[in-house]
């Protein structure tokens, strides 16, 4: 089955705004959107990478930014959003909208006034995530605390395919539900979204409410291990089972502590 994924293009003008659309926008929602498609490039990335719920379209945002150097004014950027609906987060794979971002070349914007048809279902990737990132990952979403947390890893790279595969991972009533942020530095003050992965930390907020987690610090009791390492793989047995059984943190985390039971025959497999 195929869908319709409808895209946005932000870039300097007049300011930062939205400069395309293959949907109509009002201004009252662009100024919501905008936080999420800015950034400060405070180390050598190439692209953040953005992602979160939007109430006012029923669509999850996700944006990937770009800095934009040949542009007028200093530290401009360009951000191309793709924005999925609910069946998308709950069939297909989120990595594969990685090949779906364009950064313009110039001032042709055409191509992104239209929507772009991808496949609802089908073959998800496997993908190979270094190991403390993907237990931090997991401990931030499988531990979460109110405000949120900040995963400090600076390869740019891993940390999206990290919050991606985590993404897919989580069972399907809580993708929708799943925020984070790449970006250079982070502090520890309250943020809107549920995970940051920052290259370093920025310095600690007087408020302290973000949890700060340092992968090669960290160390999930044994049923989250055993997400983070299914994680990366769509076809394992464990995440198979989370997909197929669970709603919730406590569901996964329940059929992830009863796994090693099941997996050795030693307990009667889910019903």
């Amino acid at each position: 089955m195929s869908l319709d994924i409808d895209q946005l293009l932000f870039g300097y003008r007049d300011g930062h705004e939205l400069l395309a659309a293959s949907i109509d926008i009002d201004a009252r929602l662009e100024a919501e959107l905008l936080p999420h498609a800015d950034a400060r490039f405070e180390d050598e990335s190439d692209h953040y990478l953005v992602g979160l719920w939007i109430a006012g379209l029923s669509r999850f945002m996700l944006t990937r930014i770009w800095p934009a150097p040949e542009l007028p004014r200093p530290g401009a950027v360009w951000a191309h959003s793709l924005l999925v609906d609910d069946r998308y987060l709950k069939t297909a794979d989120p990595l594969l909208l990685l090949n779906l971002f364009q950064r313009p070349s110039g001032s042709d914007f055409d191509r992104y006034r239209v929507g772009i048809s991808v496949e609802a279902q089908g073959e998800k990737s496997y993908v190979e995530l270094p190991s403390q990132l993907a237990l931090a990952l997991s401990e931030a979403v499988y531990e979460p605390m109110k405000s949120g947390a900040v995963v400090i890893w600076s390869d740019g790279q891993s940390r999206e395919n990290g919050l991606l595969a985590v993404w897919r991972s989580l069972p399907p009533p809580m993708r929708q539900s799943f925020s984070f942020r790449t970006r250079g530095r982070a502090r520890t003050g309250s943020s809107r979204y549920g995970i940051q992965v920052a290259t370093q930390l920025a310095g600690r907020s007087a408020t302290q409410e973000v949890r700060v987690i340092w992968p090669e610090k960290a160390n999930p009791p044994s049923d989250i291990g055993l997400l983070a390492r299914a994680a990366g793989d769509p076809k394992s047995s464990l995440g198979v089972a989370v997909e197929r059984y669970a709603s919730n943190i406590d569901d996964a985390r329940f059929v992830a502590s009863v796994w090693p039971l099941i997996d050795s025959g030693e307990a009667l497999p889910l019903l």
